[in-house]
């Protein structure tokens, strides 16, 4: 059951490494903040107090290179994923208590990445009229688990950020702009992320970093540490 905790908190930051990577000109949005508040689905009995799960999802991004960071357990279990369009590289930053490992992988566009095989398929089925969220101008989209024909979502979705391709790689890629409003699920985990505030400010280059304490290992180590969590 931890395990299936911590996928899914690297299956939602996974979802995200694309999503700030590249900007349109036209938006002139290129460094900035994004959070995200996480929410659970209380309707199925859960072993673990949604209380101690993760809360609340931070990405910053500057210029092509993006940082998506997301803690549960009360800070015991925290996932960076650093994404570089230069270095053309993805770096997962692993701390579990106080374990502090590190995977660094070339990017590969077109490939989807393997924490998804976590969620169902999803089927999306995209509207036309425009309104007006958080300040943004956004569409709307109706989305169902292909596990879960009867339940049913919305996705809200807006351009105003010109951010490219931003879920490219993922279950949502036929969504074309930056998710606001959306739900993710993992086996029973059920949960809604809504963007809670988007602003614009310096993001400094050293955020992009991986810091001296962590320890370089490779794909097989990472996921032997999420055996051990069984």
């Amino acid at each position: 059951m931890q395990r299936k905790i911590f996928v899914l908190i690297l299956v939602v930051i996974t979802i995200f490494c694309y999503s700030c990577q590249t900007t349109s000109p036209r938006a002139n949005f290129t460094e900035g903040v994004i959070e995200y508040n996480i929410t659970y689905n209380d309707s199925v009995n859960l072993k673990y107090n949604t209380n101690l799960l993760p809360s609340l999802m931070t990405i910053k991004f500057r210029e092509g290179q993006s940082l998506n960071r997301i803690e549960g357990f009360s800070g015991a279990i925290a996932l960076t994923y650093i994404s570089s369009t230069e270095t053309k590289s993805n770096i997962v930053l692993v701390k579990i208590f106080n374990k502090k490992l590190f995977y660094k992988e070339p990017q590969k566009q077109g490939q989807e990445h393997l924490l998804f095989s976590q969620m169902p398929q999803i089927n999306i089925e995209k509207q036309a009229q425009e309104f007006e969220f958080n300040g943004y101008t956004c569409r709307k989209a109706i989305a169902h688990f292909q596990d879960s024909l009867n339940t049913s979502f919305e996705i809200i979705y807006t351009n105003d950020l010109g951010i490219v391709a931003p879920n490219a790689n993922t279950p949502f890629a036929d969504i074309e702009g930056l998710m606001l409003k959306f739900k993710i699920k993992v086996g029973k985990y059920l949960m809604t992320l809504d963007a809670a505030n988007i602003s614009k400010e310096k993001v400094k280059l050293n955020e992009f970093v991986i810091p001296t304490e962590y320890e370089e290992v490779n794909k097989e180590t990472i996921y032997n540490v999420l055996e051990l969590m069984q």
